[in-house]
């Protein structure tokens, strides 16, 4: 069973209601604003020692500079060894705690277990900012056993977690990857998936999309920019969903049924249909539901017996769209939902 997400985000100790009443402000100081030149670091990403993308997070160091910088320097491991004996640094940290639906908890880099953590400040550093909300997934907060022992342990929410607030500490957001993220989450839950790990972690040097596609872009980004590098590579098989609308060309399904549905609908049945194919733990699975999902939900003509197997295909082989999304994506990626006068496409590259 998915958790109610009332539970402690800390260290191993008994259970208990962590919400909390809010201070109201006379303005808004619990949502973060867009601003240039924050720092960003990425998390890539292994199950069961096998890569399977990165995650790209944006750090709020204008509203939390102490536990942004904590972060970042976990990231880097420019600190080198800490006070207990242990590298300072994410890397090689599994996620210990996994609750699907709700968060995805990792940095016990100590104990591995949830029961120890050490910041670059020493063991533990007091709340700095408890004003910001938990108010959508892909959120990053500090983990912690009680007021003021913040250390190295943090988590992701994977939705909104309003009975967070006020107890923990948030200090970055997802920016990129995170279908990454869903993929670990894939990993809790009463049949675990596997076990998954930080394999490298750094900063990003740069700022805006630029740092993230033309510096350190790695495998598996999700959320990316439509625009990206491609792959270097001569051919990519592709899986393909596409879903028409009533302003498409040629609006009808695969049984040449005239659709009337708007953008916003087509969009959205693909949009739903990928949070489900990204809970798939491993390609295999993905395709497989993929080519289902292909089958009874295409809109192409000819899904039903190729189940959205485009083949390998060339460079120069597809419409210039769909080249430049396939050929962008890494082995085992989904696109986001993207659209050329043909409607909505959804793209798995499998090869």
């Amino acid at each position: 069973m998915p958790s109610s997400g009332r539970e402690n985000l800390g260290w191993k100790i008994g259970n208990k209601d962590i919400g909390a009443s809010f201070t109201k402000h006379r303005e808004r100081t619990d949502v973060v604003p867009d601003i240039a030149g924050r720092p960003r670091v990425y998390l890539d990403i292994a199950i069961d020692a096998m890569p399977v993308g990165r995650i790209v997070c944006e750090l709020f160091n204008d509203v939390v500079p102490k536990t942004a910088e904590n972060f970042r320097l976990l990231c880097t491991g420019a600190r080198g060894v800490g006070k207990r004996g242990k590298p300072l640094h994410y890397k090689g940290v599994k996620f210990h705690r996994i609750v699907p639906n709700f968060v995805i908890q990792a940095g016990d880099f100590t104990h591995g277990d949830g029961t120890g953590g050490e910041s670059v400040y020493g063991p533990t550093f007091p709340d700095e900012n408890l004003n910001l909300k938990h108010t959508a997934p892909g959120l990053l907060s500090m983990a912690n056993s009680g007021k003021d022992t913040n250390s190295s342990q943090f988590f992701v929410c994977m939705k909104a977690c309003p009975h967070l607030d006020g107890k923990h500490c948030v200090f970055g957001r997802v920016i990129d990857g995170m279908d990454v993220a869903r993929r670990v989450e894939s990993c809790g839950g009463s049949e675990p998936g596997g076990t998954a790990m930080i394999d490298d972690c750094g900063e990003i040097k740069g700022s805006g999309a630029a740092a993230i596609s033309e510096d350190l872009a790695g495998p598996g980004l999700g959320d990316r920019p439509a625009k990206r590098r491609k792959a270097e590579v001569a051919e990519v098989q592709l899986l393909q969903i596409i879903k028409k609308h009533s302003g498409s060309k040629d609006p009808r399904d695969a049984t040449g049924k005239e659709v009337k549905a708007s953008k916003g609908r087509a969009k959205l049945a693909l949009a739903n249909i990928r949070k489900k194919l990204v809970m798939n733990p491993d390609l295999p699975s993905q395709q497989r539901s993929f080519a289902a999902f292909a089958r009874e939900t295409s809109d192409d003509p000819c899904a039903g017996t190729t189940a959205g197997d485009l083949g390998k295909v060339a460079l120069g082989a597809l419409e210039a769209q769909l080249e430049e999304v396939g050929f962008s994506l890494a082995v085992g990626e989904i696109s986001e939902p993207f659209e050329t006068p043909e409607g909505f496409h959804l793209l798995l590259r499998v090869s």
